[in-house]
């Protein structure tokens, strides 16, 4: 009869693994010093210092949820996979042309070397001397790698909180902590720490209707949820209280349209840019007299956000696509074309999928249609903005467009018939 193998002891197992994990940790260690210092500086090191350091090491990432924030459980591990995948796989380079570690390398093994160095303070001991002279003109700009380490992290954890948010649901914030190790553990946790928020709301009657709006606002790392203000000045708007802030506020159908029109980017994108372009006004005036502010995404104009002053409050009341009408642009674009309002949805030029999906580019005689128009911002997001961009289907036919034209579209059916 086999002998049955004994099943280890969950105890056991994890006493293996952390075995384990010290004997890789400090072989790691070691290997960066003595790498940096060019020679074998931890020779001679005594193994209870290397034991010491270890119980004191700076710990891999945590992902934590802030106390009373509502993040789902899909976020959540969204967030773990995403962001500790891309922690473990972005590089910094510790010595030029010569070696390169990991992020999560870095803050854990990095970190703890950098605690070492400091910690060996008896030169007058001849291998704490042979160390911190082997280590010392790295250590000396260690402060300037740490700042590029945390600029890459807060950047990305921006990014991460950006993609996430909705405001129309909820804000999300990441930032990252360094804290002592709770629970009668030793060392440091380097946390990251998700937070969530909502916009305030509010219902205000406009021509005669109740109407829903949210405070227009966006989540920053350190900082959570900042609220926008406009002075009425900034909107060429003279009187007694001119210099005096306005909050913003946004209608549901103006986030609607925003989302429907500028289709190719994800919410959080759109409603980052919305908070930007709202922070540095550039403000129009339509053949209305109706205030324009311009929307801008990425520092690209994609259209404009009609305004109105109501009891007090900067109010967004929709958002018009670049070429549509009521804007300079779509004005010029009719002026050249002789296209109107139900000509752009016909030909499918009032959204920004059919943009990102034409071989529009191709086409000298679409495209000088569309810079003289002043829509040349549209070619250029296609060009900078693929990697954020959300496919569709359906797409803007640039024969049909000419064919539409120079017919006067007088013939639709004949025309359609044609495209197939």
């Amino acid at each position: 009869m086999p002998h049955r193998k004994k099943k280890q002891n969950p105890y056991q197992v994890q006493k293996l693994e952390r075995i384990h994990h010290k004997k890789e940790f400090l072989s790691r260690l070691k290997y960066l010093i003595n790498t940096i210092a060019g020679e074998d500086v931890c020779f001679d090191v005594p193994q209870i210092i290397f034991d010491t350091i270890y119980d004191q090491r700076s710990h891999s990432f945590k992902v934590i949820v802030s106390d009373g924030s509502d993040i789902s459980i899909e976020l959540r591990r969204d967030i773990r996979q995403i962001l500790l995948e891309w922690i473990k796989s972005t590089k910094i380079n510790l010595l030029p042309d010569k070696l390169d570690i990991t992020l999560n390398e870095f803050y854990t093994v990095g970190i703890t070397m950098y605690a070492l160095y400091n910690g060996l303070s008896n030169e007058s001991i001849e291998y704490v001397s042979r160390f911190k002279r082997g280590l010392n003109d790295f250590f000396t700009g260690f402060d300037n790698l740490f700042n590029q380490s945390e600029a890459n992290l807060f950047e990305s954890l921006k990014a991460f909180g950006i993609i996430s948010s909705d405001i129309r649901n909820s804000l999300y914030w990441v930032e990252n902590q360094l804290a002592e190790s709770p629970d009668q553990r030793t060392g440091v946790d380097n946390l990251i720490i998700f937070h969530s928020g909502k916009l305030e709301s509010v219902t205000v009657k406009i021509n005669g209707k109740i109407r829903p709006l949210k405070r227009v606002g966006f989540a920053f790392p350190r900082e959570g949820i900042i609220y926008l203000t406009i002075k009425p000045s900034v909107l060429e708007i003279n009187s007694p209280s001119s210099d005096i802030p306005m909050n913003v506020y946004i209608q549901s159908h103006a986030l609607q349209r925003l989302t429907e029109r500028l289709d190719s980017f994800l919410p959080g994108p759109l409603h980052f840019n919305l908070f930007l372009s709202l922070q540095d006004p550039r403000v129009f005036q339509d053949s209305d007299n109706n205030l324009l502010i311009e929307y801008r995404f990425f520092d690209l104009r994609s259209g404009y956000l009609r305004v109105d002053i109501v009891d007090g409050m900067v109010v967004i009341r929709t958002f018009l696509f670049i070429t549509n009408n009521g804007t300079p642009e779509g004005e010029k674009l009719e002026k050249i074309t002789g296209l109107q309002k139900l000509d752009k949805k016909y030909l499918a030029i009032d959204k920004l999928s059919s943009f990102m999906n034409s071989d529009i580019k191709d086409n000298d005689k679409v495209r000088q249609i569309f810079e003289d128009s002043g829509c040349h911002t549209l070619l250029e997001l296609y060009e900078k903005m693929q990697p954020l961009i959300v496919k569709h289907s359906d797409h803007f036919d640039v024969n049909l467009m000419l064919n539409y034209i120079a017919s006067g579209k007088d013939n639709i059916s004949s025309i359609l018939k044609s495209s197939f």
